[in-house]
């Protein structure tokens, strides 16, 4: 399985469509599509640890494919996904991500946001103790 996530910053045409065609490019493969708003979008930013308030939609995906599949097979996966999500994408809620690669730390929090982490970190585990997650590295 194949699976990426992304919070998408506007739910317009241009989005929908990139959406579909990256499921029909996909298939076989499932998405689920989550609208954000309300009193989760009020919250400021710089509130709290996610700052993806200001997306409309968390969409996941999972394209599946066949065990043992060649590397190639899943980077294809992966570029379709990533090419859809170009302008669309406002970041990613790292719950759902199936790696903890930096660039996905990158996506979850924005540099203001990591840096507010990073000094979090700094003061209460500056040894990296807790680093089995999406880590923020102390400064």
């Amino acid at each position: 399985m194949v699976d990426e996530s992304d919070l998408v910053g506007r739910l317009d045409d241009d989005a929908i469509e990139r959406i579909a065609a990256a499921h029909e490019s996909l298939a076989p493969a499932v998405m689920m599509l989550r609208t954000l708003g309300g009193a989760y979008g009020r919250v400021a930013e710089d509130a709290t640890a996610f700052a993806g308030r200001r997306a409309e939609a968390f969409l996941i995906c999972a394209a599946f494919r066949a065990p043992g599949a060649p590397a190639e097979q899943i980077s294809a996966a992966r570029e379709i996904w990533a090419h859809a999500m170009a302008g669309v994408s406002v970041g990613c809620y790292g719950n759902f991500h199936p790696t903890r690669a930096p660039r996905v730390v990158e996506a979850m929090y924005p540099p203001s946001t990591r840096e507010r982490l990073r000094e979090v970190k700094r003061s209460w585990d500056p040894d990296n103790v807790f680093r089995g997650n999406h880590n923020v590295t102390p400064r």
